[in-house]
């Protein structure tokens, strides 16, 4: 049996953002708002407040005022969550962020930890094993080239199941904003905050004893090495050692993970901790986030499996494309940079939750137990 227990919040989108208000603690919905005053408005009220809305840009708090509804819908059955907590970290301004659930739980789906596991696999890979690395550097399509040997391996991964994970908390909104490294642009132009929305979370603290990967049966074990001595006899001699790295790793996960991951994780933090050393924002609570940081670099050191995983995490910049060390850096603009515009590999900016207009912790981090 393994654990998850979650450090700082934690959201999976699931694609769906809900405009919203909060009143009395609760948090209300205005599509739902809307359609009770629908039913009871005339014609003349409707296309006036129609006209005002494509007029000017107005904030949900002033749609809801002028709908002037009757505070007798405002009460908790008919609010987004029952739970009063769920909205106190929340911005009434913004969207709400729904993330994945069942039956209005939260979950993390397996899919998305084996992405994890996998990156974490890949920069190991990747970092050690230099025939793979220089196979890769010397494409004219790194992505491409990954993506194949991946192919190559789909049916050994097959073997390899991450279970969804369902927790029994309910989920706790936060006001989450991307804040700049430094006040003013080089025009001296004052930067602003950007908003990312209220974003549901499962909220630190959360924990559960869980079945993460599921453990292979002696008949399992078999196919999988009949699967991976099939593969070799067809490989070239790249893919063979990638098939064989695959299969060491799938076998050997809960040995070899640790290792891989504390590797991968001090190239994280450390990304992470640039960007809180340099910045010069003043709405960004370095005291707090640099305690964070260092907490979960002690913990590692102390052999604990902590990750980061889901939605305003910095993804791209943590991936396993940075185990190529100079090359990474030396060809990010041409071959790695998600946008044109991205010049380096570094974190100009980051997502923070937010309480009381400072940006506090950064999101995604679990400890795992397997």
């Amino acid at each position: 049996m393994g654990k998850i227990k979650i450090i700082t919040p934690v959201h999976i989108f699931n694609g769906e953002l809900i405009p919203a208000i909060k009143k009395n603690g609760y948090m209300y919905s205005v599509d739902y708002l809307m359609n009770k005053v629908i039913t009871n408005a005339n014609y003349d009220f409707l296309r006036n407040i129609t006209k005002k809305i494509s007029q000017e840009n107005i904030s949900n708090e002033e749609y809801v005022r002028m709908l002037n509804i009757d505070d007798k819908y405002f009460i908790s059955d008919n609010a987004i969550s029952k739970n009063i907590s769920y909205g106190n970290y929340a911005n009434s301004s913004y969207k709400i962020a729904c993330a994945e659930n069942v039956m209005g739980k939260p979950y993390i789906p397996g899919s998305t930890l084996k992405g994890l596991i996998f990156n974490v696999f890949w920069f190991n890979l990747i970092k050690t094993n230099q025939d793979i690395a220089n196979y890769l550097k010397n494409s004219s399509n790194i992505k491409r080239q990954i993506s194949n040997l991946d192919n190559k391996g789909k049916s050994l991964r097959r073997f390899f199941v991450v279970r969804d994970i369902n927790f029994i908390d309910d989920f706790v909104l936060y006001e989450v904003n991307r804040y700049p490294n430094s006040q003013y642009n080089k025009n001296y132009q004052k930067k602003r905050v950007l908003p990312c929305g209220n974003i549901e979370t499962i909220d630190m603290n959360s924990e559960i004893d869980c079945e993460i990967v599921k453990k292979l049966t002696d008949v399992e074990m078999k196919e999988l090495t009949d699967s991976k001595n099939r593969l070799v006899d067809e490989c070239n001699a790249v893919e063979r050692q990638y098939v064989e790295a695959l299969f060491d790793f799938i076998v050997h996960f809960k040995d070899l993970f640790q290792k891989y991951n504390y590797n991968f994780m001090q190239v994280v933090i450390q990304k992470e901790l640039e960007y809180v050393q340099k910045t010069t924002y003043p709405d960004v609570n370095k005291t707090e986030l640099l305690n964070l940081y260092h907490n979960i670099q002690e913990r590692i050191n102390k052999n604990e499996i902590i990750v980061q995983i889901g939605k305003f995490t910095n993804y791209f910049d943590k991936s396993f494309c940075c185990s190529f060390g100079e090359f990474y850096y030396n060809r990010f603009n041409s071959l790695f940079s998600p946008n044109k515009k991205k010049n380096t590999p570094t974190i100009d900016t980051m997502n923070l939750i937010t309480v009381n207009k400072k940006g506090i912790k950064s999101l995604g981090y679990i400890s795992l137990e397997f």
